[in-house]
């Protein structure tokens, strides 16, 4: 993976040492080798930053997994760190290779140091090959056809080259280079003007090969097909404010006027080639998985993930793929998909939406005019589904209107996902805390089908503390949406909607959080809740009128959500009518019943719901 460079690294990192801004672990990056047994080596990257007001630690080390034998290493260190008061440094990967198919003989290139840093290439078996220049260096290889030649290059842009395997290094020319043939070790490629270059001497020489009608800074990828005349590349460039990736593929060995673009995509495309058939490729972008049969001209659809991909490895001459998203290394092997490993969820995010009993929020709003908006956490309660949810109590506080409402919550410590409680009596997921900035959510806590993004990450001032909020943008259609903040340990911060010509803002002036009080938690005086609150028992009232002719009220109260059942018997204990089987939310309720059909006498009602049963007595009289 390309990623920072040395001074520029530290620079971000000090621009950030006042906050506490996290990112949590994931992966960020997956590539694989087949080693001398046959055996399948993944090596991926596991990414995170923990920040404070003194702090700023950052790993992304590279970990090596032998998918057989299930051993699982770091293969190499990569991180950064700052301290105010003790100083700071980096050491970070930006290139390596292998001998002999052999993961444990390897090469690697980087940066390392504090301030200024200095570039290093360490081999296996030796650790201190001295290079005398600043920064870092961003490319190696090995040759294929002589195992003792090693191309490397340098932040001063030259290409430099060993013929010693690594130990010592001279100038090979003015070319700085990204990637090198398997095929033939004079050919290299690398972008510079925003073309791409070639090289078929080893960098002596260099001619452009294609020519975008773009000015804009490109960075390239290359990929080698076993037919060689076939060469792929993936393509990224910035313009007119947005990312655009491309993959562009040479039919005639990377020469001039032999690029054509095949695709372009708003998200990374990855590679992955089956190296043993020809024109076999493998490509994902967002979440979506492709293969090409025929060197990239069309693509058929290989499978769907349910989280943005960050690398792909297709094991040659083989059924078996891997892939990897934020949270998960799969391997596919046909239609067949099983998890290789999976990082655990951290614990942090859930306090982006604290669901504990007692917690509240008042909300300074718009609707329908200008009021407090206050939500609480009443209880756990189980719903139809036997799942175990959150009650939240929501009351308006407004001069004109005011309103009582309750809806349900409950997240899967599992997944991260959020569900709410439909009014058809089913959960759905409204959220996914365990999605990172920029992905694209495919559902929404406002809308009952919509997609949501995860925009961006900021560090914002609430109630005298810096706190990580999350900003989220909620869509159901161009003309309907929500945008919303939610802020580790007090949860929904801001919310701003437009649906159907109806503008609303919530903005929080207060809460209570785990019993400790954060800004105002006033209401509007003299405004009470006029609308009952959850009866705490189940009962069932007399009718009224009794007796009756032919219709009656009868009252009752459900403490937990779940079936109610009323049912009418005769003096005999007969049935003559079911007038109520629904699952019913808890709260206080009437029926009325009509009992024209029915003959003067005495008759029973029955309510049931969980283990609640009551029976009463009531006669109609004609």
């Amino acid at each position: 993976m390309k990623h920072w460079y040395n001074l520029i690294c530290l620079l971000f990192l000090a621009s950030f040492v006042s906050y506490g801004q996290n990112v949590y672990q994931h992966y960020s990056e997956l590539n694989g080798m087949e080693d001398y047994n046959g055996n399948t080596n993944l090596l991926y990257r596991i990414y995170s930053t923990q920040q404070d007001m003194y702090n700023n630690n950052t790993g992304n080390n590279i970990y090596l997994l032998n998918v057989v034998n299930k051993i699982d290493t770091v293969f190499q260190l990569d991180y950064s760190y700052y301290n105010e008061y003790t100083g700071q440094g980096y050491r970070v990967i930006n290139g390596y290779d292998f001998w002999e198919k052999n993961p444990r003989k390897f090469i690697v290139c980087g940066g390392s140091g504090s301030v200024d840093g200095e570039p290093f290439i360490e081999r296996f078996d030796y650790h201190d090959i001295r290079i005398p220049l600043f920064g870092g260096s961003r490319f190696i290889a090995l040759s294929r056809q002589n195992d003792s030649l090693v191309y490397a290059t340098f932040d001063d842009g030259l290409l430099y080259r060993s013929t010693s395997g690594g130990f010592t290094w001279d100038t090979a020319g003015n070319f700085n280079a990204v990637s090198l043939s398997p095929y033939n070790d004079k050919v290299l490629f690398t972008s510079e003007y925003n073309k791409l270059i070639k090289t078929t001497d080893g960098g002596l020489t260099k001619t452009v090969v294609d020519s975008l009608p773009l000015d804009v800074y490109r960075t390239d990828s290359f990929f080698y097909d076993k037919d060689t005349n076939y060469i792929y590349c993936t393509d990224h460039y910035y313009y007119q404010d947005k990312n655009v990736y491309n993959l562009l593929v040479s039919i005639n060995s990377g020469y001039a006027n032999s690029w054509q673009s095949k695709l372009t995509s708003t998200s990374p495309i990855y590679i992955s080639l089956d190296n043993a058939v020809t024109g076999s490729l493998y490509l994902a972008t967002d979440k979506y998985l492709y293969h090409s049969t025929d060197f990239g001209n069309s693509f058929s659809l290989y499978h769907t993930f349910d989280k943005s991909l960050v690398g792909i490895y297709k094991k040659p001459g083989s059924s078996k793929l891997y892939a990897a998203t934020y949270t998960t290394i799969y391997e596919l092997d046909g239609s067949a998909i099983s998890i290789v490993k999976q990082i655990p969820i951290d614990p942090e995010i859930f306090k982006f939406d604290p669901l504990d009993i007692e917690n509240k929020w008042y909300y300074n709003t718009n609707i329908p005019s200008k009021g407090v908006l206050f939500k609480e956490v009443i209880k756990d309660t189980v719903l139809a589904n036997l799942k175990t949810f959150k009650q939240i109590k929501q009351q308006l506080f407004d001069s004109l209107f005011g309103y009582v409402s309750y809806s349900y919550e409950r997240i899967d410590s599992s997944t991260g996902n959020v569900y709410g409680w439909w009014v058809d009596s089913t959960e759905y997921i409204i959220d996914n805390l365990n999605y990172n900035l920029g992905d694209t959510i495919y559902v929404s806590r406002y809308y009952r089908y919509g997609e949501t993004i995860f925009d961006s990450l900021n560090i914002v001032n609430i109630f005298g503390k810096l706190l990580e909020t999350r900003a989220y943008w909620s869509t159901a259609d161009h003309l309907n949406f929500y945008n919303y903040d939610l802020t580790k340990n007090i949860g929904l911060l801001y919310l701003h909607y437009e649906f159907e010509q109806l503008y609303v803002t919530n903005n929080l002036k207060g809460a209570v959080i785990k019993g400790i009080v954060y800004g105002d938690t006033t209401t509007i005086t003299g405004i009470t809740d006029k609308y009952p609150a959850i009866p705490d028992k189940y009962s069932l009232s007399q009718n009224y009128p009794n007796p009756f002719n032919p219709a009656t009220t009868i009252n009752y109260s459900i403490q937990k959500a779940g079936q109610v059942k009323l049912t009418i018997y005769n003096a005999i204990g007969s049935k003559v009518a079911i007038i109520l089987n629904e699952f019913k939310q808890p709260g206080n309720y009437s029926v009325k019943y009509n009992a024209s059909n029915l003959a003067s006498g005495i008759y029973l009602y029955r309510l049931e719901s969980g283990n609640y049963s009551a029976v009463k007595k009531f006669i109609l009289l004609k």
